[in-house]
């Protein structure tokens, strides 16, 4: 470090913190944040209900007492109950939790999560919390509020180079301070779900948010709640062992992050007390879209710039005792100082009552009746099968409520066929296998359950070859259109086990605009023209054609020499106007196709005998259908009639 600069002005050249560097500017050893693990916790055998004690009185209070603490008592900035369970709240309730999505719970959130008293730093006007990110989760809080500082001059791999700030860094690291956290959480209680709402970003780069969406998803791995999974609610989330959302309020998310919380902020640091209240009460009163994550940010400074310890308010505005109670009317509520108070409690009660809005089942195979349907009448049921517990037959619910879900997760070795006539799937039945995870949504206007995390490719979005189909991926769909056509199309070399691809057609030019359909070489090609729709499995390293469609044609457009149509059943119609003399069938084709020729015209036709079996002509009358199969190995056409 030369004289003439600070060790400021040198950090910041460096890209460090300052109090990584010693006094003669050298950047320190890293030494990790280590969090004790959660002591485990015991789910109840048999429901609990939650308790929830009225609102003390509305005499404003400076400092936090067991006033807003009734019933228990106030230690290191932590009201702790008598009665009701925290740390595992969400299962240990599960009457109160199992049948809400994650955008229907009432949430306790903390704001500015990482800026606390225990933190490194030096307790500042940015000090909003009593406890670290590790012990809010501990005692309930399931929402963390969280701004990120890049730093680019740690090295690679270093957990500062992700940090926790407001204006000032606290000192906490994503890494160490907040991951860790929520894995220690799903470690001791696998059936929490925590949100962690990364809402700011200072420093960044495209890098930069490349770096953390990785090292965010190499923590979590198959943990994560993927947007995808929005409409299941918490009972499903536990037979998926899913339990953490990342929210990530920038436009180079990750996919498998969900978008930014919207956060209902009064927009200013030192409203009134009336002010703040007259804000809550307009977003309480707002209609919330369905599957938004939203917060309302109940928090202030004081006059000298410091978080205001709101407890009388919160316990009063955020009251709850029924459906009617104030909490009611919000989802996810982010306060400073969240725990001096009993408000975790009132989130905890108040999901109780909202709840009511449906059921929800988890079943195993041998829970059905013997027809093996799923059973109708609830909003979500999640079934799994295993060894031990299967059947090679399930149907879906005949009906359900509008929005209602079934989720499928198959584990056992053996197949089980699922009917699903009553869905938008392409075939009445499908094929599950090991570890097919599938999800259905009933709509009630189509009455069918639509299967979800369907992707749909087309010639501009993919190229000419179908993008190969997830392990999570159980159909994928591949559609031509008008400005959007490829003369060939190629379905990939190999996929998942029984696994679906439909190729289909929307062009609407009358004449061309065709595809070839390419599988494997020496396996036949097919013709995709307008209003086409073909379904394929892949099995034992091949797709093999499920549902392919017949071409219909007049008999000018058939032509006086048919040429293979490209599909395995073609029928050619004539009729006055549309007629010709005589016809010749393909001069190839694949074994088993089919040709039908039917006619209402006033003359004969000839079915020419060159390739025919028979090797004589044949004559089409009015009235006559005549049917022939394709023998491969002669080349030739035997009249089916």
């Amino acid at each position: 470090m030369t004289e003439n600069i600070s060790l400021n002005e040198l950090a910041e050249q460096m890209g460090v913190h300052p109090d990584d560097l010693d006094e003669h500017g050298v950047l320190k050893p890293y030494v990790p944040t280590v969090l004790a693990p959660y002591p485990p916790a015991e789910y109840p055998d048999t429901e609990h209900p939650t308790r929830c004690e009225p609102a003390p009185g509305d005499e404003p209070l400076s400092t936090p007492r067991i006033g807003w603490c009734p019933s228990g008592s106030i230690s290191g900035g932590i009201c702790s109950p008598f009665n009701n369970v925290r740390p595992n709240w969400m299962g240990y309730y599960p009457g109160a939790t199992a049948s809400l999505r994650i955008d229907e719970m009432i949430l306790p959130g903390t704001h500015n999560s990482g800026s606390d008293k225990q933190a490194d730093y030096t307790n500042s006007y940015d000090t909003c919390q009593d406890v670290s990110p590790h012990a809010q989760l501990q005692t309930g809080i399931r929402v963390l509020d969280l701004r990120v500082r890049f730093y680019p001059g740690y090295p690679a791999g270093d957990w500062k180079r992700f940090m926790i700030y407001h204006s000032l860094d606290s000192g906490r690291t994503v890494r160490g301070d907040i991951l860790q956290a929520a894995m220690n959480l799903y470690k001791a209680y696998p059936k929490e779900v925590v949100i962690l709402d990364f809402h700011q970003f200072s420093n960044f780069t495209d890098a930069a948010h490349r770096e953390l969406a990785n090292v965010i998803k190499q923590t979590f791995g198959d943990k994560l709640i993927e947007p995808k999974w929005k409409p299941l609610v918490l009972r499903q989330l536990w037979a998926l062992q899913k339990n953490v959302v990342i929210v990530y309020d920038d436009n180079r998310r990750d996919p498998q992050f969900w978008p930014g919380v919207n956060q209902r902020w009064i927009g200013k640091d030192i409203p009134s007390s009336s002010e703040l209240k007259s804000f809550i009460d307009r977003v309480g009163n707002e209609t919330k879209p369905e599957y938004e994550l939203r917060a309302i940010q109940a928090h202030k400074y004081t006059l000298v710039g410091q978080p205001d310890d709101m407890s009388s308010d919160v316990m009063s505005w955020f009251a709850a005792g029924d459906a009617n109670s104030p909490i009611m009317k919000f989802h996810i509520i982010n306060t400073d100082w969240s725990l001096r108070h009993r408000h975790i409690d009132n989130c905890i009660h108040a999901n109780s009552f909202r709840s009511k809005i449906g059921t929800s089942l988890y079943l195993n195979p041998t829970d059905l009746a013997a027809d093996g349907y799923i059973p109708r009448g609830h909003r979500a049921v999640a079934l799994e099968t295993y060894n031990g517990n299967w059947r090679s037959s399930i149907g879906l619910p005949i009906t359900g409520f509008h929005g209602a879900t079934v989720l499928i997760i198959c584990k056992a070795n053996l197949p089980t066929d699922l009917r699903v006539s009553n869905s938008d799937f392409p075939l009445p039945q499908l094929s599950l296998v090991q570890g097919d995870v599938l999800l259905f949504q009933f709509d009630s206007f189509q009455q069918k359950w639509l299967l979800q995390d369907v992707p749909t490719y087309s010639p501009n979005t993919s190229g000419e070859t179908v993008p190969t189909p997830r392990t999570d991926e159980k159909l994928v769909r591949y559609q031509t259109a008008d400005y959007n056509w490829t003369e060939h199309i190629s379905l990939p070399t190999t996929a998942p086990d029984s696994s679906y691809i439909e190729v289909s057609s929307v062009i609407t030019a009358v004449e061309g605009w065709h595809s070839q359909i390419h599988r494997k070489p020496a396996e036949r090609v097919y013709r995709c023209q307008r209003g086409d729709k073909y379904l394929f499995r892949f099995g034992q390293g091949s797709w093999w054609p499920l549902q392919t469609p017949v071409h219909t044609y007049g008999a000018a457009k058939a032509g006086a020499q048919m040429e293979d149509t490209g599909t395995e059943k073609t029928q050619v119609h004539f009729r006055d106007g549309d007629w010709i003399a005589q016809i010749t069938l393909p001069l190839t084709a694949w074994e088993n196709d089919e040709v039908t020729l039917t006619s209402n015209a006033t003359y004969t036709t000839t079915i020419m005998g060159t390739n025919l079996v028979s090797g004589t002509s044949m004559q089409l009358r009015k009235g006559d259908t005549l049917k022939f199969r394709y023998v491969a190995n002669t080349r030739k056409w035997r009249s089916s009639n």
